[in-house]
């Protein structure tokens, strides 16, 4: 069982929303995909890798369907998952740092 995923902040808002927090678009290397929030003390700058941990099992096909990050509410996974083109443009941004 996959203990932890990384995932690539590859979009974050300029500003922030009503609480004081920032949209952040995070991405795994299989497309996996999620909207999530965090504030100014936790937010990353884009192209930084970090950690989710899984949070729930999908019973029908065995595999972790959702993850959490450290810092982040309102996190919502997207569906459906990546295609492989996009996959690839969105970590060239780690190559890039």
């Amino acid at each position: 069982m996959e203990i932890n995923k990384e995932f690539l902040v590859w979009r974050k808002s300029e500003n922030t929303n009503s609480f004081g927090l920032f949209q952040v678009l995070l991405m795994a290397k299989d497309g996996e995909t999620y909207i999530s929030h965090a504030s100014s003390f936790n937010v990353k700058p884009v192209g930084t890798i970090i950690n989710g941990t899984p949070t729930k099992k999908d019973l029908t096909d065995k595999r972790i369907s959702n993850h959490s990050f450290r810092g982040h509410e309102l996190t919502e996974r997207l569906y459906p998952d990546a295609p492989d083109d996009v996959i690839q443009e969105v970590w060239k941004l780690e190559l890039q740092k």
